[in-house]
Order: C-alpha cells, then structure tokens, then sequence
C-alpha cells in the first residue's frame, strides 16, 4: 500500500492531503477529526474482533459505522474493506467474514496506531500549556450540556478542557473525549455528576 505524505508527515491507508483540503485545508480541524476517528474506530473493534455467527447483524452495524467514519477522513481503501465485509455479514455469509476479519481487523488497528503516533509527534511538536487539573467550571458545562444532548456545548467544552496538559487529570480528560466520540452521555453524566458532587463535598467541609 502507497504511503501518502504531507510535509513531514506519513501515514499508511489514509491520503491525508485530500483530507486536510476536505476540512477547507483546516489542518487542525482535520487531526482533531483523526483523534475522534481513532477513538471511535478503538471502540468499535471491540464489537467486531467477536464476531460469531450469532452477532453477524450487530457486526454489521459496527463495520458500518467504520466504513462511513474511515471514508470521512479520506481512509477509501479501509471503507472500501469494511463496505465488503458489512455486505458480506448482511448476507449471512459468516465464512467469509471469518476468513477476512483478521486482515481487516489489522489494517484497521495499524491506521490507528499510525494516527496516534502522528498526533502524538505533533503534540511533542508543539506542546499544550501545563495546567493543575480540569476545572470545576469547564466539567459543569461539559455536564450541562451533555444532559442537554447540545452537542454545540459539548464541543466547546471540549475544546476549552483540550487547550491544556494536565498534570493531574490527564485521564479524565481522555476518557471524556473518548466517550464524546462514542456519544456515550449517560456514562459521562453518571461519572461528572459523581465528581463534581465529591468536590462540592470537599470545599463546603473547608469552608466550615
């Protein structure tokens, strides 16, 4: 497979360069679509790496998800796969998709992989400014705005906690982001409220 390249920049599967001119040559935006992609995409595989030819529908609904999110961020060859296994599942073929998962499954992890090794260069490159931890403010509008299903809030919040590199906290805000892209709100309004209640708890004992 042909390795594309932009700048500095290769990666195997993906031809970054339609991708960034996709996102109006935004190339910050097209990595944060990448960061959302890996998470995603790691969530998904989950589903997919068990497959049996009990769960073939479920599969196939998972393979979709893949096959639209990898041709969004210009990864044709991987849509092309998961457009191949998903028909195949949905013809109850389980032969074939037992035979093919494996490879799939690889080219899907190694795209991911490579992402997180091009994010992470790019961070090293150019470090965030260091902060304590979260703060109170930014979660409760996180919480508020994912009880609202607003997905405008949330991306705001998002980008407001994304501005810095905790030193503590670092976590948190991975979990959250990986829980945004899956739009997973129940678990996160179940984990902030549990949070921000501990806090609260805390500076009220301080303050007596």
């Amino acid at each position: 497979m042909e390795r594309r390249r932009i700048s500095d920049e290769t990666i195997a599967w993906l031809d970054v360069e339609k991708g960034i001119r996709r996102f109006g040559g935004d190339k910050e935006s097209y990595m944060q679509i990448l960061r959302s992609f890996a998470a995603s995409a790691r969530s998904l595989l989950t589903v997919v790496r068990g497959v049996t030819e009990d769960t073939l529908a479920n599969y196939a609904i998972n393979v979709h998800g893949i096959k639209g999110s990898s041709r969004s961020i210009c990864a044709e060859i991987i849509g092309d796969m998961a457009e191949e296994m998903e028909k195949a599942a949905k013809a109850g073929d389980f032969a074939f998709v037992n035979e093919h998962n494996g490879d799939f499954i690889k080219t899907v992890d190694d795209l991911i992989r490579d992402i997180d090794d091009l994010l992470n260069k790019m961070l090293s490159e150019n470090p965030k400014p260091k902060k304590g931890k979260p703060d109170m403010e930014t979660l409760s509008a996180l919480l508020a705005a994912c009880k609202e299903y607003d997905m405008d809030g949330v991306d705001a919040a998002m980008e407001k906690m994304e501005c810095f590199e905790y030193e503590s906290g670092e976590d948190l805000a991975a979990w959250l982001r990986a829980n945004v892209d899956c739009m997973n709100f129940a678990q996160i309004e179940e984990k902030l409220t549990a949070l921000i209640g501990v806090v609260e708890a805390h500076n009220a004992n301080r303050a007596q």
